[in-house]
């Protein structure tokens, strides 16, 4: 009985996820529920009469980021159509109540989950041991939800005085969430001329600080889906390069996730890879200042998105119990 109540909240939620994110892609579109076929799930549509079959199918790839899931697939069903894709039994661990329980965190400190003995781990971004973040495992290791998390939970602890974002995304959406924060300095790059933009005035932004002296505030690049940028065969980018090389003098942070490792050398470098032997979602091995870290990474749920992001525009100095609203 515990276990089909467990497993019917689970499908619940998922159910909700759903929704939530259709509704942010424009497509009021109900789920009339789910049915469990081994180790996937099917949710039935019930689209609004203007919304067309075709228009579904162009979200589906934007609907599995969001959900986390390497695939949505689109199924032909006898009321229409469905989206099918694994079913995700596991809760994990939920960046929103994280964040909350831990409000007293440091400026320019992130939450990215619990280590192997379930303790928080919390990354220094002011400490130049610990300065930029590489990131890279397989599609669907959940490399773009760490960076989210990792966003936002920088974005929860410091002023925008403090913190600027810039980012990078030529491969899909999963950063326009810095958009709806007050410390992104520009729209996310989704192509690669813009891109190219955004890299040859963080390098002018290198020489101007180093000539004046300047370190604040501090400004992270986040790049997704790096191979898209460049040529690995023909090496780092200059100007990720200059990045990684003078960052640390200036108050510029990389954070960066491809698919295969980047040959980076150098101190203040933190490596992230998905371990390949469990394949699971969210479970990464972090070289930190040369030890090993096994960290299961805090995720966030489609339909927590919008709190936290009302908790970084608010502040926590101006969050009543009335303001503090979530449940866990």
């Amino acid at each position: 009985m515990e276990s089909r109540r467990m497993l019917e909240g689970n499908l619940n939620r998922q159910a909700d996820e759903i929704e939530q994110v259709l509704s942010s892609l424009a497509l009021p579109i109900k789920i009339q529920g789910g049915r469990v076929s081994e180790d996937r799930v099917r949710y039935q549509l019930a689209p609004m009469p203007q919304i067309s079959r075709e228009r579904i199918l162009q979200v589906a790839e934007d609907v599995a980021k969001a959900m986390g899931v390497p695939k949505v697939q689109l199924m032909e069903s006898e009321g229409g159509v469905a989206l099918e894709f694994p079913l995700q039994l596991k809760d994990g661990i939920r960046l929103l109540p994280l964040l909350q329980r831990n409000h007293h965190t440091e400026a320019l400190h992130a939450i990215l989950g619990l280590d192997g003995e379930q303790k928080l781990f919390t990354l220094n971004f002011r400490d130049p041991a610990s300065w930029h973040f590489l990131t890279s495992g397989p599609q669907g290791c959940g490399k773009s939800e760490m960076l989210r998390t990792l966003i936002l939970s920088l974005a929860a602890f410091s002023r925008q005085s403090q913190l600027k974002f810039l980012g990078i995304d030529l491969g899909g959406r999963d950063l326009l969430v810095m958009e709806a924060l007050p410390h992104g300095y520009a729209e996310v790059a989704l192509d690669k001329a813009y891109a190219v933009q955004i890299l040859h005035w963080l390098e002018d932004e290198i020489e101007r600080r180093e000539a004046y002296q300047i370190k604040y505030p501090d400004i992270v690049l986040v790049v997704d889906d790096a191979e898209r940028l460049f040529d690995q065969s023909a090496g780092i980018d200059p100007s990720l390069k200059m990045i990684l090389l003078h960052g640390h003098n200036v108050g510029i942070h990389l954070f960066l996730a491809s698919e295969e490792p980047f040959p980076v050398e150098g101190n203040g470098v933190i490596r992230a890879m998905a371990r390949a032997q469990k394949n699971l979602p969210g479970d990464f091995k972090i070289e930190l200042d040369g030890a090993p870290h096994i960290v299961t990474v805090a995720w966030l749920p489609a339909h927590e998105l919008r709190d936290v992001v009302y908790l970084v525009r608010e502040g926590w100095r101006n969050l009543d119990n009335k303001a503090m609203r979530w449940s866990y």
